[in-house]
């Protein structure tokens, strides 16, 4: 009976990783660019938000 249960939570826990890791990846986004907007109104500059390949977001001021 353990070893069910046990079976049924890995399941559900492998089916979870993905949903995990795109809401991970999500809220770096979302960091990033709340970083980027407060840079812009800081500075009184125009920020420009890059995202380089698939992992990567580069902020760079504008003049």
């Amino acid at each position: 009976m353990v070893l069910i249960v046990a079976a049924f939570a890995i399941f559900q826990v492998e089916g979870a990783l993905p949903v995990m890791r795109a809401n991970a990846a999500m809220n770096q986004v979302v960091s990033q660019m709340r970083i980027a907007r407060e840079m812009a109104v800081a500075q009184r500059r125009s920020v420009e938000v890059k995202f380089i390949g698939t992992n990567q977001i580069q902020l760079e001021r504008l003049n």
